[in-house]
């Protein structure tokens, strides 16, 4: 499992007191296939809007998601891996 995925996981609680040991095969797998379309979704949108500023896709994505981006989260996930970000962006 990603790693990056196993976090969000466990930010999300799914991993809390066992939940996770509890789970068959079946629903493991299908939160994992959940969590990659989800990303898949995001980078779509991403694409789609290329020409726009970077923190404009942000808003677009929580738009079509219809959520706000918990920060505690996102700020620590942004932390961890902004320098493989911006390795990405060159």
């Amino acid at each position: 499992m990603n790693e990056l995925i196993e976090h969000c996981m466990y930010e999300s609680g799914l991993t809390a007191q066992g939940c996770w040991d509890e789970l068959d095969d079946y629903a493991k797998e299908a939160i994992e296939r959940f969590a990659v379309l989800i990303v898949r979704e995001c980078a779509d949108i991403a694409d789609r809007e290329s020409s726009q500023p970077c923190d404009s896709c942000g808003e677009l994505i929580k738009q079509y998601f219809e959520v706000e981006r918990q920060k505690s989260v996102g700020k620590r996930l942004m932390d961890k891996y902004s320098g493989a970000l911006s390795d990405l962006a060159k």
